[in-house]
């Protein structure tokens, strides 16, 4: 049976992949699948480079850094439909990763939850406070913190 751990966090750098990578078989996220997408769309952009200084340089004559390219492509998708992510990291475990532990490492919104709690029998939900992490907008942060089954404190 596939067993799912779900990370949300206070923002970037709190160390949800950090965690993640420590306690499972695998990590999927939400970014990732934002990145394979694009990366198919504009081959010329390499957006699997996460450093923070790569994310935050504007790419040719767009006027738009990485990282905004990047959320307006969520953005648009969650607009078409709000789970479109959650479907798809459902889709990708469903058929890579049977009888695994899968951690979810970029959890941001209550429906993606809701949405793998309702397809998997075993998921488990940390969120990670860390004070110092870069806040994101578009997220339901908070939500996600009330709703966890663990809630962890990040030391420096």
């Amino acid at each position: 049976m596939t067993k799912i751990i779900v990370c949300s966090g206070s923002g970037i750098g709190s160390g949800k992949t950090t965690f993640c990578r420590k306690i499972c078989d695998t990590v999927i996220g939400f970014a990732d699948i934002i990145r394979m997408e694009l990366q198919q769309e504009y081959p010329q952009i390499d957006f699997f480079n996460k450093s923070q200084e790569y994310k935050s340089s504007i790419v040719g004559n767009t006027g738009k850094t990485v990282r905004q390219i990047m959320v307006e492509y969520a953005e648009a998708k969650r607009k078409q439909d709000i789970s479109y992510f959650a479907k798809r990291t459902i889709e990708i475990i469903d058929t890579l990763y049977f009888d695994k532990t899968v951690g979810v490492d970029d959890m941001r919104f209550v429906v993606e939850l809701d949405m793998l709690k309702s397809h998997f029998e075993d998921v488990t939900h940390f969120h990670i406070f860390w004070p110092h992490a870069i806040k994101e907008s578009h997220t339901e942060d908070k939500q996600l913190m009330c709703l966890a089954d663990y809630v962890l404190l990040r030391r420096e």
